[in-house]
């Protein structure tokens, strides 16, 4: 080759190289991001940040095809973080997020969660960031006060701080952020009246301000969120009458505003609203409970203990199309219970003092189950004490009339101070051991929760059949092996089994789908194969299933569109093959169908686009054909996520019509033509439609006679 044309490759080589480096302006902004942190074990995510080149190769750092510029920091502690965790420890990175964040111009998204040890302030630098899409900063020890001007952020959809130790008061701009759809700020140390503008927050999906110390009142704007399913202010100092507008919000689904200040009379709107979760629990609420249940009445969780109720139990009660879970228990209630009311919990009757002692073979029972788990800090085992399991054991409830054991309640997030303790000890599992078989021998028990402990191992006891009365089911965030028992079928009482986060294998039992009853079904984040039971649909009260991050294979049960009140339906990160069945699409109420991960294959049917759907992720199959010009004014997406697939044809120009459209990626596919111009198009940015075949138009590169 002549040295001329071989310099001229070098020449171009380092061109292209240039071109696809980030500028030294960003790896020097990144590199004092990473001084200000500090990870305690060798091997970590930042051994990654070497070379040149951020754009390449360096964990939890994306950048912008066309421009170079980095675009999104993920660093997630729970997944991100997972290979380099080690046992026994808690902190995984400590320091404070450098203000230097900030040069970084182009950044659509800062994830920093999970991390417990990072603190000092949020960056003020932070709300000149004008292409921020989320901001995540959950799960750290993150002081100060959100910044006054964060309303600056425009095109925030996501905003989460939660479980950190931030202070102040929510700041009045946040109500300018007119796209947001996520806002978490639960568990931290915020005072202050909620912003009386919040209900200028139109697009918001879900609200979670728990677990802080505000004060005032709830404001009626709130009821202005068309679009909210679920709010929850709970654990806070809020005062004043509940607003009545509440109950007349289409979509609002949750509802806790229990451990308050709050006063006057339930709303009789709320009672008969579409509402499923309603938490009014330990407040000074006063009056009659509104005789206004109905056939539309459908909860899940109903909880009025703990406040000043008097009179009787509303008879309409009894027509309610389902109540799962019901306290009103510690109020100023009498008369006869309605019939036709089942009484899932422990009591209905206020004010009464258990003085005498639970049978001793439940106190045996329940004597063999501590001895089976370990807790390594001061905790909860130590009111075990005495003869009387019914009288001050933490976690434990009975039934007042027949002084049985009828809950079991050990949940390692909601155990007081808890929190606080693991703050200070440098630990992972808080209790560890397994679940004795004994717990069997309470044979009234109506609920059993023992969840986030982490560390507690063993199987499932397969004597648990035998609970013929049990409703809940909780063993979610632990280290349970072995498989769901076959016998689950049995407990034809059961409306919530919840065995996330767990290491359980086998398949799922063929007998789940007796569980007629069943609300909702959590087993994501395990180690289950096989096939989704063929008559799935037959669990025709789901209102929400998670079977996510699991091992399962064959094709999506059809029968599933038969689950007439299902919203959320979660099957990603599986091996799943076959077709996306049409009938998906004409579901009344799903709300968020995730199927991700997949091997999913065929086409995508018009009716799931033009469903009335607001979260739609069908990333990372094998989907193919062209995208159906099927969008309009019903459309309505908080996230559409069709990338990395192998669709092809066009973008569709009617998404140009869509009621609103959140987050779009239709990247990684064989897509081509002009990209529509107008609203959602013109605020996206090059990474939705990155890698596809031909397309071009904004904001990719200009088209031209050949691409078009």
């Amino acid at each position: 080759m002549p040295v001329t044309a071989a310099a001229t490759l070098l020449f171009l080589a380092a061109v292209i190289s240039a071109a696809n480096s980030c500028p030294p302006s960003d790896r020097e902004a990144l590199l004092a991001f990473k001084a200000a942190l500090r990870e305690p074990y060798n091997g970590g995510i930042f051994n990654s940040w070497t070379g040149t080149n951020c754009c390449r190769n360096w964990l939890g750092v994306a950048c912008d095809q066309n421009s170079g510029r980095v675009a999104e920091i993920n660093l997630r502690a729970t997944t991100l973080y997972t290979t380099f965790e080690k046992p026994h420890r808690q902190g995984y990175m400590a320091g404070h997020i450098s203000p230097e964040i900030c040069k970084l111009t182009s950044l659509s998204s800062i994830v920093i969660t999970d991390w417990q040890g990072i603190s000092g302030d949020v960056p003020p630098c932070i709300t000149s960031l004008s292409f921020l899409r989320i901001i995540d900063l959950t799960g750290n020890r993150i002081t100060g006060t959100l910044p006054s001007n964060i309303g600056n952020l425009r095109q925030l959809t996501h905003l989460s701080a939660a479980d950190n130790s931030i202070t102040g008061v929510i700041p009045a701009s946040i109500s300018s952020l007119t796209g947001l759809t996520y806002l978490d700020l639960r568990n931290n140390r915020i005072s202050g009246p909620i912003p009386n503008s919040l209900g200028q927050l139109k697009f918001l999906s879900r609200a979670f301000l728990s677990g802080n110390q505000i004060t005032g009142p709830i404001p009626a704007s709130i009821s202005r969120m068309y679009r909210l399913v679920d709010l929850d202010l709970s654990r806070n100092r809020l005062s004043g009458p509940i607003p009545e507008s509440l109950g007349r919000m289409p979509v609002l689904a949750t509802l806790n505003l229990n451990t308050n200040n709050l006063s006057g009379k339930i709303p009789s709107g709320l009672l008969g609203s579409g509402i499923s979760d309603l938490d009014l629990s330990h407040n000074m609420l006063e009056g009659y409970i509104p005789d206004s249940f109905g056939p539309k009445s459908y909860f899940t969780c109903l909880e009025l203990g703990y406040n000043n109720f008097r009179g009787s139990i509303p008879k309409s009660i009894a027509k309610a199309a389902f109540i799962g879970f019901l306290d009103l228990s510690y109020n100023h209630l009498c008369g006869p219970i309605p019939k036709g009311v089942v009484t899932s919990l422990v009591a209905l009757i206020t004010q009464l003092q258990l003085v005498q002692s639970c049978p001793s073979s439940e106190w045996a029972s329940l004597m063999a189950i501590k001895a089976s788990l370990y807790e390594p800090n001061f905790g909860i085992f130590h009111t075990w004490r005495g003869t009387n399991c019914c009288y001050k054991w933490y976690g434990i409830a009975c039934d007042p009339t027949t002084r049985r054991v009828a809950q079991i309640n050990l949940n390692g997030l909601t155990v007081p101070d808890n929190r606080r303790r693991l703050n200070r000890h440098a630990t992972t599992g808080y209790m560890t051991g397994h679940i004795s078989p004994s717990i069997c021998n309470l044979t009234q028990l109506s609920s059993i929760t023992i969840s986030d402990w982490k560390g507690i191992s063993g199987i499932i006891p397969s004597c648990i059949q035998t609970l013929s009365l049990l409703q809940i089911l909780d063993l979610s965030n632990n280290s349970i092996t072995g498989e769901v028992p076959k016998s689950i079928g049995s407990l034809t009482q059961l409306t919530m089994l919840n065995l996330a986060d767990n290491r359980i294998s086998g398949t799922i039992p063929t007998t789940l789908t007796n569980l007629r009853n069943l609300v909702h079904l959590d087993l994501r984040n395990n180690l289950m194969r096989g096939h989704i039971p063929t008559d799935f649909g037959r669990l025709n009260n789901m209102n929400r299933a998670f079977l996510s991050h699991n091992l399962l294979t064959g094709p999506i049960p059809e029968t599933i569109s038969r689950i007439y009140g299902l919203a959320v339906l979660d099957l990603s990160m599986n091996r799943l093959s076959g077709k996306v069945h049409e009938s998906l699409g004409r579901m009344p109420v799903l709300d968020s169908l995730k199927l991700k991960y997949n091997r999913l294959t065929g086409e995508i049917p018009s009716t799931v686009l033009g469903s009335r759907m607001t979260h739609l992720d069908l990333r990372g199959n094998m989907l193919s054909g062209e995208i159906a010009d099927v969008f309009g004014e019903r459309s309505y997406f908080i996230n559409l996520d069709l990338s990395f697939n192998k669709l092809s044809g066009s973008v569709p120009k009617s998404l140009s019509s869509a009621n609103y459209i959140g987050h779009l990626d239709l990247s990684h596919n064989r897509l081509c033509g002009r990209i529509p111009s107008g609203e959602p198009f013109d605020r996206l940015r090059t990474t939705s439609f990155e890698d596809n075949k031909c397309l071009c138009g904004m904001p990719l590169k200009p088209c031209t006679q050949e691409t078009v």
